[in-house]
């Protein structure tokens, strides 16, 4: 993540908060993603996603940025699709696993709907705790 440009923004904001940085180190996920093409259509693609997020139900902020970090892979790799392959005019996108999350948690808000509201993120819990 520190290497890949699509991540270096992201990596510079966790780097500026040493807290942040400390709580996400030695942190992993597993996530896979496949490519897949329609054989009676093969200008459509999937792209099917599987991930388990981190398990301590206090790893709020953890799973949201093991969510974006996922999410912004997928996007990069349709993107990449659809740019270096003319032929292809569609790719879905299915995204599944264990995210360890409730629909009241930060990454499903921002699996659900690609943002997160300031309110809930400051909702008076503890993001932070290891």
């Amino acid at each position: 993540m520190r290497t890949n440009p699509v991540y270096r923004q992201l990596w510079q904001l966790i780097e500026q908060t040493e807290s942040v940085h400390k709580l996400i180190k030695g942190k992993s996920t597993v996530f896979q993603l496949v490519q897949v093409q329609l054989t009676r259509h093969p200008e459509h693609h999937f792209l099917l996603a599987n991930t388990h997020l981190y398990f301590r139900p206090d790893a709020y902020f953890v799973r949201l940025l093991q969510s974006i970090v996922a999410i912004r892979h997928i996007h990069h790799i349709r993107n990449q699709i659809l740019e270096s392959n003319h032929a292809v005019k569609r790719v879905d996108i299915l995204f599944g696993g264990d995210f360890n999350s409730t629909p009241d948690s930060l990454s499903f808000d921002y699996l659900a709907n690609g943002r997160i509201d300031a309110e809930n993120l400051l909702n008076g819990k503890n993001i932070f705790c290891p």
